[in-house]
């Protein structure tokens, strides 16, 4: 299906509200917690996400803003893999992050130029942790991983579980997003 790029744009902000909001992230909380010996998730009352408690609000709020920067990154990563022309990929991004902007961001009080500085910067943090020139093949998300780890608790490195939570989490967002976006196509 063709969408122009406005409507592009605006199908990807509809996909990052799905999954960045305290519903979401209560959800996400539930099918990441395999501590629990209830067989079915939907019957836990998970109490944390990546080892950050859901009902603290700094910890939540810490929470939100790295899933909102990693889910934003993940819309990018997955649209630079999709979309071939460069120019109307970025004029899409551009579109949607000025989207995204104006409906959350604006009235408080931040700057456009400055929040994209601030997104530029994690984006970079995340690349880096998949590209590291010494890596091994299959230890990038490994290392994304560690790196949002450390983004939410410190200069921490994560148990194995909580590392494992992180990267199952990416992993299947970006493969829902690749699964969608393979459905349109931009004007």
């Amino acid at each position: 299906m063709k969408l122009s790029k406005e409507d592009f744009a605006t199908l990807l902000q509809g996909w990052f509200a799905k999954f960045v909001g305290r519903e979401a992230i209560e959800q996400d909380a539930k099918i990441h917690d395999w501590t629990s010996e209830e067989p079915c998730w939907e019957s836990r009352e998970a109490k944390q996400l990546f080892g950050l408690s859901l009902a603290n609000l700094e910890e939540r709020t810490t929470l939100f803003e790295e899933l909102m920067k990693l889910n934003l990154w993940i819309i990018v990563s997955v649209c630079e893999g999709k979309i071939g022309n460069v120019r109307k990929r970025n004029e899409c991004l551009g579109i949607f992050h000025r989207q995204l902007f104006d409906q959350f961001f604006r009235e408080a009080g931040y700057d456009f130029e400055q929040w994209l500085l601030a997104l530029s910067i994690r984006y970079y943090q995340y690349r880096e942790a998949l590209n590291w020139p010494e890596m091994k093949p299959g230890t990038g998300l490994m290392l994304l991983g560690e790196a949002i780890y450390r983004n939410l608790h410190g200069d921490v490195l994560p148990g194995a579980l909580q590392n494992f939570q992180i990267v199952t989490y990416v992993g299947t967002r970006m493969e829902a997003l690749g699964e969608l976006l393979n459905q349109y196509e931009i004007e």
